[in-house]
């Protein structure tokens, strides 16, 4: 009797404690890959805020040459790309330290081609500098070589994103993926738009500059639907919480402006530094 009560006993004891066990072990490999996954998360998410970090001053960079050239180099204009250009070098110099201190090259062959692809684009920005310093390159050649390397940047970003290790993080990050691409529109609105503007200024209008202009902004606008549908509603209300304000309701005022001019040929006293600045 003594025994079988025992038994019943133990085996009371040990069902729920076995139950225990098997929740422990469930939730500690959970942990444990839960924990992996975060540490391939690591150095993608670093080499994202460096890339990104990038991105933003040679797109600063390449509105502000476009400035230069469409200015006849006027004094502050040049004050402002030499200026800029003290910013973006040390913007590169980062970016390839994290790239070595990470793994992110061990991800994918793609990443570590796309890398290797971004070096050589960087190794030409000190002769393209040297090239606009000479007066040897117009405005749609420098939009051109500081996009390519904006593109492969954006890649970089997109490519470490789809190397996440989970489908849930991926998702997390998409909204990320679609601000950067968005920026990259409205940096080029903004680059466009200041040589628009340069040449309303000396009494020029081009058709083909203003569609390529408004087709930027489209793309920006396109880009910010994909955030909000990607977008949680955290992440939302932090953006409408960020992006307003005094100089955002002064940018969608000028745009109207901006937009008008096929038929007013009137930028009503902005110029292209001012748009640039604000923008």
């Amino acid at each position: 009797m003594f025994k079988t009560l025992r038994a019943q006993i133990i085996i009371m004891l040990a069902v729920p404690l076995i139950g225990l066990i098997v929740t422990s072990a469930v939730s500690i490999l959970d942990k444990r890959e839960t924990s992996r996954q975060f540490e391939i998360l690591l150095p993608l998410a670093k080499v994202s805020i460096v890339a990104s970090e990038l991105i933003h001053e040679l797109q600063k960079e390449r509105g502000k040459t476009v400035g230069l050239i469409t200015s006849g180099y006027n004094d502050i204009n040049r004050s402002a790309v030499d200026e800029q250009r003290g910013l973006s070098d040390p913007r590169v110099a980062n970016f390839f330290s994290v790239v070595e201190d990470t793994r992110i090259r061990t991800l994918s062959a793609e990443i570590d081609e796309l890398v290797d692809e971004l070096k050589q684009q960087i190794d030409g920005i000190a002769p393209h500098r040297s090239a606009v310093d000479g007066r040897e390159i117009a405005v749609p050649a420098n939009v051109k070589f500081y996009t390519s390397i904006i593109k492969t940047l954006i890649t970089i970003i997109s490519k470490a994103v789809e190397s996440s290790p989970s489908q849930e993080l991926t998702h997390d990050l998409l909204p990320y993926v679609a601000l950067v691409e968005a920026k990259e529109a409205s940096g080029l609105e903004r680059a466009i738009g200041t040589a628009l503007l340069n040449n309303i200024a000396k009494g020029k209008f081009s058709a083909p500059q203003f569609n390529l202009y408004y087709g930027k902004f489209a793309a920006e606008e396109a880009f910010l639907g994909e955030f909000r549908s990607f977008a949680g509603k955290e992440q939302r209300a932090l953006f409408d919480e960020t992006v307003q304000g005094p100089d955002v309701e002064k940018v969608i005022e000028w745009r109207k402006v901006l937009h008008a001019l096929p038929d007013t040929r009137d930028a009503q006293g902005i110029s292209g530094k001012a748009w640039f600045d604000i923008a």
